[in-house]
């Protein structure tokens, strides 16, 4: 009488985790047509993910400009037209205007200095161009302080301005910009070089 392996005759185990090669085919054979980054390519489920620009930067088949950050619909990236992580790295940061500033850190100070840049002005009136490009500076560098968390002795060397009423506006625009920083700071005043002085606490423990 012959004897049956009893493990040969039992049914191998179901597999409870198959392997889903479907979605990979489809969006394999989705690509295939339109190119990868082509918002309409593939089905509906992948055209939702594909990126895109946000309203009025440009058509859909350039997902992007360059240097901006992309998301995707439903909790992805979109282009935000701005990106405020490469703006808060870079030494020179340009204003609306036209005109910019540069920061520099140093181990004593931050030196920050502002320029006309291709800011030419409206009119050919010299000290109220230069009035809005410091004014445009002002608001932009109390900005900066918060996002960069500088702190210690900032001096800010401003355009040179020959009406004593336009510093006193300067510095009251910066006591009114500051006003928004959860941070200590105090504004000291134009130097006799004029050049604004102030101060600023950390608010991150690490950079004391």
């Amino acid at each position: 009488m012959r004897t049956i392996n009893p493990a040969r005759c039992a049914k191998s185990p179901p597999l409870h985790h198959p392997r889903r090669r479907a979605p990979r085919r489809v969006q394999r054979d989705g690509r295939s047509t339109a190119g990868f980054g082509t918002a309409g390519a593939g089905p509906d489920f992948l055209r939702q993910k594909q990126p895109v620009r946000a309203s009025g930067a440009g058509n859909a088949e350039t997902p992007g400009r360059a240097g901006n950050p992309l998301v995707f619909h439903g909790g992805g990236r979109r282009d935000t037209g701005v990106c405020w992580k490469e703006k808060s790295e870079n030494r020179k940061v340009w204003l609306k205007c036209g005109g910019f500033i540069t920061i520099d850190n140093t181990e004593a100070l931050t030196a920050i200095d502002v320029n006309t840049g291709k800011f030419i002005g409206t009119n050919n009136d010299l000290q109220q161009t230069i009035l809005k490009v410091n004014e445009e500076a002002t608001i932009e560098i109390a900005k900066q302080l918060r996002l960069r968390d500088i702190g210690g002795i900032i001096i800010v060397d401003y355009i040179d301005m020959a009406k004593e009423q336009d510093k006193q506006n300067i510095l009251a625009l910066m006591k009114k910009e500051l006003k928004n920083d959860r941070s200590k700071t105090q504004v000291e005043g134009f130097t006799k070089l004029d050049l604004m002085e102030l101060t600023r606490k950390h608010i991150c423990s690490h950079k004391e």
